[in-house]
This record gives C-alpha cells, sequence and structure tokens, in this order.
C-alpha cells in the first residue's frame, strides 16, 4: 500500500511538473468590440483559445494558425466596457505582439508556458 501511495505522489509531480499553462490576456474598449487582432506565429498546426467578456458573460472558443509572424484576429461580441479574457493554449503558438489593436490590451495576467522565439514589438502601441 506504502510503495502504491508513493508511486501515485511521484506521478502525480512528474504530471504537475510538464502541465501546460496558458497565455492570458486581458483587454478593453470604451465602444463594442467585435474582433481583436493582434500579431502572432505558430507552428504549422492550430492555437486552441477561449475568450470571456465580463460583466456581459459572453463566451467564445476557436482557433489561429499563422506560420508566418503577421496579424491575426478573431472575432467575439463584447458590449462597451466589457474586460476580454482572451486565454491561448501554449502548445504551437510561438509570438504574440501588439497590433492594431494594442491600445485595447491591458495585462497579460499569465504569461504561461510557452516557448516564446522572440519578443520583438510585444507591447508596441500599447497604452
Amino acid at each position: 500500500m506504502k510503495k502504491l501511495l508513493l508511486s501515485a505522489l511521484a506521478l502525480g509531480l512528474v504530471t504537475t511538473t510538464n502541465a501546460q499553462t496558458n497565455f492570458i490576456t486581458e483587454w478593453t474598449d470604451a465602444a463594442a468590440v467585435t474582433s481583436l487582432n493582434f500579431g502572432a506565429e505558430t507552428t504549422a498546426s492550430a492555437v486552441n483559445y477561449t475568450w470571456s467578456a465580463m460583466p456581459s458573460g459572453n463566451t467564445g472558443t476557436g482557433n489561429f494558425i499563422k506560420v508566418v509572424a503577421g496579424s491575426t484576429s478573431f472575432t467575439l461580441n463584447a458590449p462597451a466596457n466589457n474586460t476580454i479574457t482572451v486565454s491561448m493554449a501554449p502548445t504551437n503558438l510561438k509570438r504574440f505582439y501588439s497590433y492594431s489593436d494594442a491600445d485595447k490590451l491591458i495585462s497579460v495576467t499569465q504569461w504561461g508556458s510557452v516557448n516564446w522565439t522572440s519578443m520583438t514589438n510585444m507591447f508596441l502601441s500599447c497604452k
């Protein structure tokens, strides 16, 4: 029984240490937001994301692929003055940087376990 308990504990520690955490950002605008536009670079596979807007409670999910660094965007429905939280899975994400909606980005709440290839222009034009 003792060996089984120690084995389970060791497996739990290995699983916890290797767990990936999402890259989480917060956005807002005085006007309603129907899309977010930012720069990204990914592997050849999709980056999955979720978003939620508070206090409206609107939510959504999706994915994007941007093998060559450049502008990417996704649609959403957030009323004016909501805080939009975007959570991106670290798998396949290589780079994130500000783009035309940089003025809406207010915070990075979690860096996650992304293997960043560059931080160039990550916060260019952010307020």
